[in-house]
């Protein structure tokens, strides 16, 4: 009877100590777990520092400490050339060293494990409190930084790269091989400052290969000349003149790869004063008057005859309301910002080069890229014609019944262009191109009638 209070009298005990155990075992952790939303658990570590115990604001610190330390250290780099020899320190944080600092800063947050439920805490409490955990402070180089570093060098001697290119000189067109440049090797010096452990680092330099070489060019199958075509203007008529020189100037050089269509408004851009552009006749709304860029439908007019000579195919063209002096019926192509414009397509399969030259008073479009065996003929046929009417002005400063043809006015025509495409001598196909209208304007005379009926 004795033993047997004796033996309930331990277990009690017992059970009394393993409650108090897990009390303060629970209470421990539970401190621990709330402690956590503001201080790191022991054995966490960055690097060699201990942060175990540390509020964020405080472990935000010693981590700034650490990293200030290591990009402030010096670095002097050497370059040579020929016979000169150029030293400059700079620091890690000059050269574009970068931490990962926000990237530790995200791992301690996830540490806390905000939002998570009571038993994963707990687990992570534990394992961080036994096992610890070590962050690692990593750098990387920004090349960019580094590359505007690198420019506090003289490089001016090294050779730059120079891309091969196309040259259209006096209706021809020749390719310019590259040359081969040299420039820092920043791979290889990113190499050697990531694992030197010395002060002085030699920057090499390495062959800067061109983008476009002429291999490239060659590829794109611009062999030879595939059609060319040219008008005339009046080069007294100096604001036009230079209108066309002005648009012609900036289409010269264009390439159309494979299924690539051109917009003659968005090649040459808004015709404006800040651009360059004068005033001189244009037609505008069946009359001629005076307007910005005058004379650059013949620009647009010849290279779209050019095109029709290649059989590209066209994609927009108008006509203009008023006949015009320099190409058949159908065969002009009017342009206005925004609208109209002319838009073609290179539904070959080579790229095609435009090249245009304006000399004395004649503008040409040459088009090359690959030849085959296809003739075109153009046909304009007019389908009907009206005369301009008469119009008289009387003018009193004149002689009696004198009269004097101020304006010739425009014949008006309804015409079409027919295109036809030969393969060796044979017709092998016949469209029309367009059916177009024409105005007419009135034949102005001035007279001083006397008797007047």
């Amino acid at each position: 009877m004795v033993f047997s209070k004796m033996k309930r009298k331990s277990i009690l005990i017992v059970l009394t100590i393993l409650i108090l155990i897990l009390s303060f075992t629970f209470i421990y952790i539970y401190q621990g777990l709330k402690q956590m939303d503001t201080h790191l658990p022991r054995n966490i570590w960055l690097d060699d520092t201990p942060l175990g115990g540390k509020n964020l604001s405080e472990a935000n610190d010693i981590m700034d400490q650490l990293i200030e330390k290591q990009l402030n250290k010096k670095v002097l780099l050497i370059f040579s050339q020929q016979n000169s020899r150029e030293i400059i320190e700079f620091s890690l944080l000059e050269l574009g060293f970068e931490s990962n600092k926000e990237l530790i800063k995200e791992q301690i947050h996830s540490l806390r494990m905000p939002g998570a439920k009571l038993l994963p805490r707990l687990k992570n409490y534990l394992s961080l409190q036994y096992k610890g955990l070590r962050l690692t402070l990593q750098y990387d180089i920004n090349k960019e930084v580094l590359r505007r570093t690198l420019s506090s060098f003289d490089d001016s001697r090294l050779q730059k790269p120079k891309n091969a290119e196309y040259i259209y000189k006096d209706r021809n067109l020749s390719i310019v091989d590259e040359v081969i440049g040299y420039e820092f090797d920043l791979e290889k010096l990113c190499e050697d400052l990531k694992k030197s452990n010395f002060p002085l680092i030699h920057v090499e330099v390495k062959e800067a290969i061109p983008k476009i070489t002429s291999k490239s060019l060659k590829e794109q199958g611009i062999n030879e000349k595939v059609a060319s075509f040219s008008t005339k203007f009046s080069t007294s008529n100096v604001p036009r003149s230079h209108n066309i020189k002005l648009a012609s100037s900036i289409i010269s050089g264009t390439v159309l790869s494979p299924g690539e269509i051109f917009s003659f408004n968005n090649t040459v851009g808004e015709r404006t004063k800040e651009r360059g552009y004068k005033e001189a006749g244009v037609y505008l709304n069946g009359e001629v008057a005076e307007g910005l860029g005058g004379g650059i439908c013949q620009v647009s007019t010849t290279l779209y005859n050019a095109v029709l000579l290649a059989d590209l195919e066209i994609v927009e063209r108008s006509n203009h309301s008023l006949t015009v002096p320099y190409v058949p019926l159908s065969r002009d192509a009017s342009v206005s910002w925004n609208h109209p414009d002319l838009k073609f397509k290179n539904n070959t399969n080579h790229s095609i080069y435009i090249g245009t030259e304006t000399k004395g008073n004649t503008i040409t479009f040459d088009l090359f890229g690959t030849k085959n065996n296809k003739e075109v003929e153009l046909i304009s046929t007019v389908l009907s014609k009206k005369s301009p009417p008469i119009l008289y002005k009387e003018d009193a400063s004149l002689q009696p019944d004198t009269e004097i043809v101020v304006e010739n006015g425009h014949v008006g025509y309804v015409s079409t262009l027919i295109k036809n495409i030969y393969i060796d001598g044979e017709l092998i196909s016949s469209e029309v191109v367009s059916k177009d209208k024409y105005l007419t304007s009135p034949k102005i005379i001035k007279r001083n009638k006397i008797n007047q009926e």
